[in-house]
């Protein structure tokens, strides 16, 4: 098996897992929030991944406490705030930004509350700089929703605590490499995940899907 195959499988084999418990229309338990963490045991033949399974974000990064000042690298997005602005480099949960900062420098923890509806194209595009070294977290609040598609350029990015309905699907774009969604719920969508590159030598590549509760679809068979 070549590699490229070999990551193929896995991203499969994982999703794959993932649906066959939540058959259409029927949501799984403690349905609008993202599923707990849990241990990861690779299947049978599948080689691990690069990256997307072990990196946790309180081993990188350490949040700020208390978090009443802006503070480089951590970023605070909260849309529906009446204090969110822009104009701020990277907001507090006291007076947040109003959107993900484009582009998300390497080394960065984005985190979101309450309803991500930004899609200024009908969608938000969202680029991100993680390296190995400095990977980049969006991660949501307990109760974060996103509402409007992410078309998503990123490397070495882990997305995870979200909550994805409506019109927020999550397209990977070339040239994506690195990237987990992890620990999100994914339901009731104008649309499914997906991902593309533009030839065999331009491809997203090394994407993980682990550990999302995705339910209520329409149209898999």
């Amino acid at each position: 098996m070549d590699h490229a195959t070999a990551r193929l499988t896995l991203t499969l084999a994982l999703l794959l897992g993932l649906l066959g418990a939540c058959a259409p229309g029927e949501a799984p338990p403690g349905n609008g929030e993202p599923p707990p963490e849990t241990s990861f045991a690779l299947p049978a033949g599948i080689p691990a991944p690069e990256f997307g399974i072990e990196e946790r974000l309180e081993d990188r990064y350490t949040r700020p406490d208390p978090w009443d000042r802006e503070t480089p690298g951590w970023y605070y997005v909260h849309r529906q705030h009446p204090d969110a602005s822009d104009e701020r480099s990277y907001g507090t949960p006291a007076a947040p930004r109003a959107t993900v900062p484009d582009p998300v420098p390497a080394g960065s923890v984005v985190v979101l509350a309450g309803t991500y509806d930004f899609a200024p194209a009908g969608y938000d595009r969202i680029v991100t700089h993680g390296t190995a070294a400095a990977p980049v977290f969006l991660v949501g609040e307990p109760g974060a929703v996103v509402t409007r598609k992410w078309v998503l350029e990123a490397s070495y990015t882990i997305v995870e605590g979200l909550e994805f309905t409506d019109r927020g699907k999550v397209v990977l774009v070339y040239p994506s490499h690195h990237v987990a969604l992890r620990n999100n719920e994914h339901h009731h969508l104008a649309g499914k995940i997906g991902g593309r590159g533009n030839s065999d030598a331009e491809r997203v590549h090394d994407v993980v899907i682990y550990n999302n509760k995705i339910h209520s679809q329409d149209g898999w068979d």
